[in-house]
């Protein structure tokens, strides 16, 4: 995979390498019907051209980028067949004309004062325009079908630009079935109230086959996990369909459908996970990183809890993943999302001295 993306970014340098520093030059030496001209390369005025023509170039690009951007859904996931096919005439409309219109511009106020304007503009679109035209055809083109190839600037994680269309399809369908969204609603609130059930016999079920009793009353919030895991270990520990509160590392939603993330790599999908969490007084550790992730803070490595854009957790608890995860998967699982960041950690933090480690252990029943 790595080697992939480093081929990717060294094909897009020598590929931009070509459009702004090569094209230029080749391009103020092209004449009508496909001829040199006679101007000086190492001239002043020929390397002016050169830059005005990369200047220019560049905006085109990232124009086209731009618009890559803005059309992405029409490109990537179109809804129907019918929109996908206005959205990519949208997208080359966009990306190309407004760039040949400032060019046909720049040359009519460039030749305005000769005598033979309409005849210079004329050959100039025939055989120097129309030549930029197919570049910046054949860039949009490429940038469509892959927009690994767009200035990096400019470009969306994949991941990022993968959630959104996830999101955008969600509110289309509970548009569209506004009438099934109230369904699950009352559906819900009969969930819910099995749920009650099965946390009220949670409270016969033995406890964990460890002694807390040791603990302190209050420990610090980046002292916690330590004494934690040195009673209970990493886990899972399971019974009967529970789960200790400390062996669930994270949820992964989307759709509807969420997914429970165990101590050991272990994906388990429970779509009323956070409802009991809620009925167990326990949602306050579950805090979003991100749309598709939440995690239990009780495993975070505070105070130092972020590394680049990933959410950092403990050691332990990395090693304990791996069992059955890819590391790459873990780290996408941590990234923490552009539009939240930082913001529900930062409010978690602000309750760290309230915060308290009863109910670590507290046996959470998971199924589908």
């Amino acid at each position: 995979m790595n080697v992939e993306i480093a081929v990717t970014k060294r094909n897009r340098i020598f590929l931009y390498f070509l459009i702004l520093l090569v094209f230029p030059i080749v391009y103020n030496k092209l004449g009508y019907k496909l001829t040199w001209n006679n101007l000086e390369m190492l001239s002043f005025g020929f390397l002016m051209l050169c830059l005005i023509m990369s200047v220019y170039l560049f905006g085109c690009v990232v124009m086209i980028c731009a618009m890559r951007r803005v059309f992405a859904g029409a490109l990537d996931a179109p809804v129907s067949k019918w929109k996908g096919i206005l959205g990519k005439f949208g997208y080359f409309v966009s990306a190309i004309v407004p760039s040949i219109f400032v060019l046909l511009a720049f040359l009519s106020i460039w030749i305005w004062h000769r005598e033979e304007f309409w005849d210079m503009l004329w050959m100039n679109s025939i055989w120097r325009v129309s030549f930029i035209c197919l570049v910046l055809v054949g860039l949009s083109l490429l940038i469509a079908k892959n927009r690994a190839w767009a200035l990096f600037f400019l470009e969306k994680e994949i991941v990022e630009v993968i959630k959104e269309v996830i999101v955008e399809q969600e509110v289309i369908k509970e548009v569209i079935v506004k009438e099934e969204v109230i369904k699950e609603v009352i559906v819900e609130r009969e969930v819910i109230k099995e749920v009650i059930k099965e946390v009220e016999k949670v409270v016969e079920v033995p406890v964990a086959t460890h002694d807390a009793s040791g603990l302190p009353n209050k420990i610090a919030l980046n002292e916690m996990y330590s004494y934690l895991v040195h009673v209970a270990g990493v886990g899972p520990k399971i019974l009967n369909k529970l789960i200790r509160f400390f062996d669930i590392v994270a949820i992964r939603t989307g759709s509807g459908v969420r997914h429970v993330i165990f101590s050991d790599g272990t994906v388990v999908r429970c779509d009323q996970i956070l409802s009991v969490f809620e009925a167990l007084n326990l949602d306050g550790w579950m805090v979003k990183i991100s749309d598709s992730y939440m995690v239990n803070m009780l495993l975070v490595d505070f105070p130092d809890f972020k590394d680049g854009k990933q959410l950092k957790l403990h050691m332990e608890t990395m090693e304990g993943l791996l069992r059955n995860m890819k590391l790459a998967d873990i780290q996408l699982m941590l990234v923490r999302g552009a539009g939240i960041k930082d913001k529900y950690i930062l409010e978690f933090l602000k309750t760290k001295n309230s915060l308290t480690h009863v109910g670590w252990d507290t046996w959470v029943p998971f199924k589908k």
